[in-house]
């Protein structure tokens, strides 16, 4: 669980930096239009969309962390039902045990 943790930050850090670096190539395309350099638009945009396809292909890998991420919770709340449920019997078999002496 904590490696799913680390690795579902590490990708939301990525996926911020990628955001910011689409940003940029966005920002490069509107200059080279105000430019006149249509060969540096067009550059630039196949560039953010590259990005953009990558930050989507690691926005599903984020999805599917989170999904592992609620299963380790909901099988660690499991676990600490059943044993809660052996430290209560344990207990009761005390109790038994030192009432029968």
């Amino acid at each position: 669980a904590a490696k799913c943790i680390a690795d579902r930050k590490e990708l939301g850090r990525h996926i911020e930096n990628l955001e910011r670096e689409k940003a940029d190539w966005a920002k490069r395309a509107e200059l080279a239009v105000r430019r006149e350099r249509e060969d540096l638009a067009r550059a630039a945009l196949t560039e953010k969309q590259a990005i953009e396809d990558r930050v989507g292909q690691m926005k599903l890998e984020l999805d599917s962390l989170d999904g592992q991420l609620e299963k380790f919770n909901s099988d660690i709340t499991q676990l600490q039902g059943k044993l809660d449920d052996a430290k209560t019997r344990q207990r009761r078999i005390f109790i038994r045990h030192k009432t029968a002496r």
